[in-house]
């Protein structure tokens, strides 16, 4: 039953270090004047639209946050559906984590 243990915890961990590493792998082949579907396609994980706005000229804004399951989180910020910045966010409070939702 010890090493039964030993096993079930050995897997939890490597899958939650696998699933951090593979978003942070994912962030990294992100780049400037990517579209907004090349980057939900690219980072293929839940996020929430945390901003939307009409500019004067007749642009879009929008910010995607995307997070991880420790709690990381990563705004991109899209004008005309084009990426213009993305920035990672080292500690969301804990409400935030698990407020995303998939579109």
């Amino acid at each position: 039953m010890k090493y039964l243990k030993c096993f079930i915890f050995l897997i939890l961990w490597f899958s939650t270090s696998c699933a951090s590493l593979g978003l942070s792998s994912r962030v990294e082949k992100t780049s400037i004047g990517m579209t907004r579907q090349e980057v939900i396609k690219n980072i293929g994980i839940q996020y929430e639209i945390v901003h939307t706005q009409l500019t004067p000229d007749g642009d879009t804004i929008e910010i995607l946050l995307f997070k991880d399951i420790y709690g990381t989180g990563y705004e991109y910020e899209f004008m005309n559906g084009i990426l213009i910045r993305y920035t990672k966010i080292k500690e969301l409070p804990p409400h935030d984590r698990n407020a995303g939702h998939k579109h």
